[in-house]
Order: C-alpha cells, then sequence, then structure tokens
C-alpha cells in the first residue's frame, strides 16, 4: 500500500492529502462506531426540544471530525431552510473573543 500511494504522489495525486511528515490523511470514514454517533447526533438536532448539543471526550478521538461531517451535511446535504455557521474559538477564549468569531461568521460589526 505504502508503494501504491507514493506512485500516486509522484504523479501529483492526493497531495494535498500528505502531511509533510509523510503521514496519509484519512478521507473516508470508516468504523460501525462513528456512524452511531453521527446517527445519534443528528437525531439530536432534528429534535426540536433540544437547543444546544455538547460533543466531548479526550484529545484525538474525533470530536471535531465528527462535527465537521455534521456541518457539512447540513450545508451539503441537505435541504436545510436556516443558516448554519461554523466557528472555531480556542479552548482559553473569553466570552469576548467567542462573540467576536460568531460576529464575524455572521457578516456583523461589534
Amino acid at each position: 500500500m505504502i508503494k501504491e500511494m507514493t506512485d500516486f504522489i509522484q504523479h501529483g495525486a492526493f497531495v494535498e492529502w500528505i502531511l509533510p511528515d509523510g503521514i496519509l490523511v484519512e478521507t473516508e470514514w470508516q468504523g460501525q462506531r462513528i456512524e452511531m454517533n453521527m446517527e445519534e447526533i443528528w437525531a439530536w438536532i432534528m429534535d426540536d426540544g433540544i437547543s444546544s448539543i455538547g460533543i466531548c471526550g479526550m484529545g484525538g478521538v474525533g470530536k471535531t471530525t465528527l462535527a465537521k461531517r455534521i456541518y457539512d451535511y447540513l450545508v451539503i446535504g441537505t435541504k436545510f431552510s436556516g443558516k448554519v455557521y461554523w466557528v472555531t474559538a480556542p479552548q482559553e477564549a473569553s466570552i469576548h473573543e467567542l462573540l467576536n468569531s460568531v460576529a464575524k461568521a455572521i457578516n456583523v460589526d461589534l
């Protein structure tokens, strides 16, 4: 497989998915647990009685990736009529910094 990927890279394919240290970034979703998490979170999103959802876990388990997949599905994969925004805030962010990030995402100048 390494030989095959090296040949792809040498011919210009998948270059954007190779990190500088040579690690291949997986772009396909695999595993039953990921699908179960996606289905569970999607059910909560569709429930009018739920106003917020938190995804928690130790670093590197795929929280951001799962949230990004849901975001992509809302923006690209559905006919969702509302607005969907992706806002990133560092863990140490103050409420002021978070509000500024949200305002910037929705094109509002505070």
